[in-house]
């Protein structure tokens, strides 16, 4: 199975808040997909999009350096 989720914040949210919800439910829904993982992010305001992905279970994706940079 597989596990699809999103996480929509505002700027005033904080950052440290939007990574740490995004974290935790990453966690809880580890289980339906753990074969591997992958995040895009859209930026503003230049409305960007960077992509991480990977063959890990999102708990490995956001434990890599790439993540955290």
């Amino acid at each position: 199975m597989c596990g699809i989720f999103g996480v929509i914040g505002r700027e005033h949210y904080g950052r440290s808040n939007l990574l740490s919800v995004f974290e935790k439910v990453g966690e809880l829904s580890e289980s339906r997909g753990s074969e591997s993982s992958g995040l895009a992010i859209r930026f503003q305001p230049n409305y960007s999009i960077n992509i991480l992905k990977g063959p890990v279970p999102i708990s490995d994706l956001t434990d890599s350096f790439e993540y955290k940079k």
